[in-house]
């Protein structure tokens, strides 16, 4: 089956193969694939501003800007159309073409499977990461002439694997970590040879591939690196600055909105998830609070109103955050912290949760997921502003304990234990593959404050806390084997290795993968 390239482009022709040509064959094992690759193909025009992904940042120091004299822009423009003038043309050489061939960076899974993915990257990713054009992504999804960035449908699908239950994408331990490393390598290929130049895929792509965090052999490119990555591209593409008096799209608009207002609460979860310095710093940014309006597309709401809502606070409760990640991560000769900044910080995640609308506080019944997510968070930022009161020396409070302390720890005891039990919830409801990275330190604050407890307990108290504890282990197993087996070497097993079960009954996974590409890729 053939395919003519778009726009009239001269070339070879492409080739669509079938589910079954490649079906002993991996890109994992096998680096010679050059048979089974589409011919790349050029990345569409996007109106507005140029191209939305082709527009710079330049800040009133950059004197580039000044020499932009033909624009007529007014003063205060920030968004400047280079694309065309600085452009000094294609990255994508044909012998880098070559490698990533061999690498299997443009080969896709057969479409029933990748519609199992992309549906559920929208149901349970897209909430938290609000970050594409649905209809665009959706209306080039469906076009074999006009696809997606490959770039972007690989890290979709890195994305989407974690949430999608399709047994195809399963290992033979009912685990998708496998089919998850398949697509990071694809994805990060492409991104490595600078394959993509439109800044706003680069961006929207390295917030998905940082989405993946199972692999104890990428200990120089975790989920921190990715995102800082994307921050990088972001500043470029002036994503931080107002858009009110640029000549984008509305449509445009909307979506760097969305993107920036994401890669900031990916930028403070992944900075107290790591105990490292934020990336972005919000009075550098000029850029509008989220409004209902920026949801819309066509029209109709992207999201539903629960999910806005949902996503909204998270922005809130971030800004939040941002202050208390700051507060702990400020370099200073003294490791001692006031009581009055933890009494304020308290109050501060206080009143977020006092102006939390109804429906995303979370009851028991009846459950509902995003409140759910939401509030474990907020009991995992509650948990680590008291713990570090608490064990700042890193040593262990004892029962004669008083006063602040003494508070401090019976607080963030009991945001353990919201915690926990909204991790049982999350199990009953099988929900926990639905959670982003950030439920492994939602269940590492519960895990130290319930193993400590546990050695400072009356022999009752200690059943209850272990009970509470293997819930917490099951949880993290649910999430992330490897991570598991290393908490699991720290508390218990000291001879357990973190790579022992890095690489579970992955050759089926891989051959599901690998055995057609359904889109054509692009150039």
């Amino acid at each position: 089956m053939t395919a003519t390239p778009p726009d009239g482009e001269p070339g070879s022709p492409q080739t669509i193969f079938s589910a079954g040509e490649f079906l002993d064959r991996s890109d994992e094992e096998d680096p010679a694939l050059a048979g089974s690759v589409v011919r790349p193909m050029s990345i569409s025009s996007r109106p507005g501003l140029g191209r939305n992904g082709q527009v710079v940042h330049l800040g009133q120091t950059s004197n580039i800007c000044l020499l932009d004299l033909e624009s007529r822009v007014p003063s205060d423009t920030v968004h400047y159309p280079l694309s065309g003038r600085l452009n000094c043309g294609s990255s994508k050489a044909t012998n880098e073409h070559k490698i990533l061939q061999k690498l299997g960076a443009f080969l896709l899974p057969p479409r029933a499977i990748c519609d199992a993915i992309v549906q559920a990257f929208f149901q349970w990713v897209f909430p938290i990461l609000p970050i594409l054009d649905t209809a665009e992504f959706m209306e080039r999804y469906e076009d074999v002439k006009n696809p997606p960035s490959i770039l972007l449908m690989q890290a979709v699908l890195l994305a989407g694997t974690r949430a999608c239950k399709d047994p195809r994408l399963l290992d033979k331990t009912g685990s998708s970590a496998a089919a998850a490393r398949i697509f990071y390598k694809r994805a990060t290929s492409l991104f490595e040879f600078n394959y993509e130049d439109d800044r706003i895929i680069v961006t929207q792509a390295l917030m998905l591939i940082g989405w993946y965090w199972d692999d104890p052999n990428e200990p120089l490119k975790d989920p921190f690196d990715w995102t800082r990555n994307a921050i990088s591209v972001a500043y470029a593409a002036g994503l931080h600055r107002s858009v009110a008096k640029s000549q984008l799209l509305e449509s445009e608009k909307r979506l760097r909105t969305r993107i920036w207002w994401a890669l900031f609460t990916r930028d403070r979860s992944i900075a107290i998830f790591y105990g490292r310095p934020l990336g972005i710093h919000l009075e550098d940014s000029d850029l509008d609070p989220l409004v209902r309006s920026d949801f819309v597309e066509g029209g109709s709401l992207i999201l539903t109103e629960v999910q806005i809502e949902f996503f909204t606070q998270y922005v809130r409760l971030c800004e939040t955050m941002e202050n208390i990640v700051s507060y702990y991560n400020r370099a200073s000769r003294s490791s001692t912290k006031s009581i009055s900044g933890i009494v304020y910080y308290d109050l501060s995640l206080t009143n977020w949760l006092a102006n939390c609308p109804p429906e995303l506080r979370w009851e028991s019944s009846p459950h509902d997921f995003w409140s759910a997510l939401l509030n474990i968070t907020y009991c995992s930022v509650l948990c680590q502003l008291h713990q570090f009161n608490c064990f700042k020396t890193f040593g262990f409070p004892t029962n004669q304990v008083s006063g602040t302390i003494d508070i401090s720890y019976e607080i963030a005891l009991y945001a353990a234990k919201m915690i926990t039990e909204l991790l049982e919830r999350f199990q009953a409801e099988q929900e926990m593959q639905y959670c982003p990275a950030f439920i492994v330190y939602s269940i590492y604050s519960a895990l130290s404050m319930h193993v400590i407890q546990t050695r400072r307990s009356s022999p009752q108290e200690t059943r209850r806390n272990k009970q509470q504890i293997d819930t917490c282990m099951r949880a993290l197993r649910q999430v992330s084997r490897v991570i598991y087996r290393v908490f699991e070497a720290m508390v218990g097993d000291k001879t357990a290795s973190p790579t022992a079960i890095a690489t579970p009954c992955v050759n089926d996974v891989v051959k599901q993968l690998q055995t057609s590409v359904y889109l054509p890729s692009e150039t």
